[in-house]
Formats: structure tokens, sequence, C-alpha cells
């Protein structure tokens, strides 16, 4: 319920006062230089998690840097003996929830035509992804989420094959 109030429908006042902001307050080059500078804050970020990333999670699943979005997509490198068994991806992501990892799983996200047929852990084995965004998040936070991370795929064996 909260979050259709705050996103879907945002109360007028909060519009009415936006609308000053960019109407009467920025202009337009006030608002472009307000894009930059989040442009710039969220590539800062982007290119630190990165880093962090290459030193923390290499070998243990694959990435690509985000281009654009606020988001990287972690596929994992499971190995056979983790993946032949149903239902491994809740046992994946249970898995970071004890360790301190709230990441989404990539069965959020999955498109399977006639998948009436499919539990929902059948749905998840067939998507072997986390998604972190690193748009909220200090760096220091996520960091400390990826070490943790990498406890967890270490502790599955992720990269030994």
């Amino acid at each position: 319920y909260h979050n259709e109030l705050t996103t879907q429908q945002p109360s007028g006042l909060s519009q009415s006062i936006a609308a000053h902001l960019l109407i009467d307050v920025w202009g337009q080059e006030g608002w472009q230089q307000h894009l930059t500078a989040l442009r710039d804050n969220y590539r800062q970020k982007r290119d630190r998690i990165q880093l962090i990333c290459e030193r923390e999670l290499t070998g243990l699943c694959e990435w690509k840097q985000p281009a654009a979005g606020m988001f990287f997509w972690f596929k994992l490198n499971l190995p056979e003996s983790v993946r032949s068994k149903p239902g491994h991806m809740d046992d994946v992501f249970e898995r970071c929830i004890e360790n301190g990892v709230l990441l989404v799983p990539g069965q959020q996200f999955i498109v399977v035509e006639n998948d009436e047929h499919l539990t929902k852990s059948e749905k998840a084995d067939r998507a072997p992804y986390l998604r972190a965004s690193f748009s909220y998040e200090m760096p220091e936070e996520v960091e400390e989420a990826l070490i943790r991370l990498k406890k967890v795929l270490v502790s599955l064996g992720c990269g030994a094959e």
C-alpha cells in the first residue's frame, strides 16, 4: 500500500512543490545541471562498485558493468552439483539472507513461455541471477554486502568448475 501511494500516486502537494522547483526556481538549465550531477554521482558509484566486484567476485559469477540503469546483474557460476538440485536458487537466496545480503532473485524478472506447469522453484532455477542496486546504498555498504555475497558463493562452490 505504501509503495502505491509513494510512487504511483504522489500527493498533490508533492507535485506542486516539484513543479514550482522545476518551473520557477531551476528552469530548464537548472534541471539539466541537476541531471548531470545525478549522472556523475551514479557513474562514480558504479565505477567504484565495479572495482569491488572485480576484486571480490571474479570467477564466482559473471556480470557486465551497467551502461545504463542502476543495477548489476550477477549470473552465478554454480557448480553442477548445486544446479542439479531442484530449488537450488531458493537455497542461494536463503543463504544470502542468512548472511545479511538482500539481493533480488532473477526469478522475479524471468519470462517463461507456457510456465503454468512450473513451480516457483522450477522457475527460479531457470534464472541463476541476482540483481544488486547501486543507486541508494553507499559504496561502503555495498562493498560489505559483496564481501558477504562472496562468502555465500564460495560456500556453494561457485567458480570451482
